[in-house]
């Protein structure tokens, strides 16, 4: 099934104001970017730092933790360590993705809130709006990579929930850009697929077996999404200038 909204959705969601294009970064003074998320945002991070950095204008710092999420700060408080990472690296771009790991209750007050209820959605758009007001009171870009199709119909079902709430919650925001990638890795219907062609039409796996992971060419071609949509909405410029 399509979910995360259709195939033919445009490549970012775009705010109603747009703010000024981002500084031309060189490379005695490169563009600060944090990439912060879960196991599928460590392996997107991995990409998008190496692409980003290969322009020798950009420092990335990645800090993804595997296991982890938004929905159960009382094992990693995502929130917290957000925080801390900003004040410790000082971006002016972040880059999330979350959302792999909680289709899941959430844990308030020592009881449980079921996955998908009102109070569930209402619990976690806070915790995304949190890292977006976080953010916007550093003053720093926030693009949200939302998550590819997966291969169970079932977690893409709860992944669709996952995500409409993230969406909601980015959504609005003038420093922040809500990215999504149900089409990234799927065929021209939105179906998950194993491989899929590159630049010269051969074959490339994209998905690990579990059906959930990228592979580094996968990951690749998320990260390649998210920084055309940094280029077209905010004309980040990753060639050095001349001279």
């Amino acid at each position: 099934p399509v979910l995360f909204g259709p195939p033919s959705a445009p490549a970012t969601t775009r705010p109603p104001a747009q703010p000024a294009a981002l500084r031309v970064p060189t490379a005695a003074d490169p563009l600060r970017v944090l990439v912060v998320g879960d196991s599928l945002g460590l392996s997107f991070g991995q990409s998008l730092a190496a692409k980003l950095d290969a322009s020798g204008v950009t420092k990335t710092t990645v800090d993804a933790r595997e296991g982890t999420g938004l929905t159960r700060p009382d094992s990693f408080d995502w929130v917290a360590q957000f925080e801390a990472d900003v004040v410790r690296f000082h971006p002016e771009v972040i880059v999330a993705s979350f959302g792999g790991n909680d289709d899941q209750d959430v844990q308030v007050g020592g009881r449980y809130i079921g996955f998908g209820t009102a109070q569930w959605r209402a619990i976690y758009h806070d915790r995304v709006a949190a890292i977006v007001a976080e953010a916007a009171r550093a003053n720093a870009r926030l693009v949200w990579s939302g998550l590819p199709v997966m291969r169970s119909s079932a977690k893409n079902g709860r992944l669709d929930t996952v995500m409409t709430v993230t969406k909601a919650a980015v959504d609005g925001h003038p420093l922040a850009l809500w990215v999504p990638n149900s089409a990234t890795l799927a065929d021209s219907a939105g179906h998950y697929q194993v491989a899929l062609p590159d630049g010269s039409g051969q074959q490339v796996i994209v998905r690990e077996p579990d059906g959930v992971h990228e592979t580094r060419a996968g990951a690749d071609r998320v990260a390649d999404r998210t920084i055309s949509a940094m280029v077209s909405v905010w004309h980040l410029q990753l060639k050095p200038r001349a001279g």
